[in-house]
């Protein structure tokens, strides 16, 4: 192989796992953000739930 095209595949490789490990934080932050959001929701329906219950 030449050193042109060895430069180009490893260069080529390196930007699909460079892609990979955006999608893959990506992903992470959507999860956590979703997680996150859901924590929220649940207490303000404990909070509310109580409140409710101790009219």
């Amino acid at each position: 192989m030449h050193p042109f095209q060895k430069s180009g595949f490893v260069a080529h490789i390196s930007s699909r796992i460079t892609t990979v490990i955006r999608v893959a934080d990506t992903i992470k932050q959507t999860i956590t953000d979703l997680m996150s959001h859901s924590q929220f929701h649940s207490l303000n329906l404990f909070i509310l739930t109580h409140a409710l219950l101790n009219l």
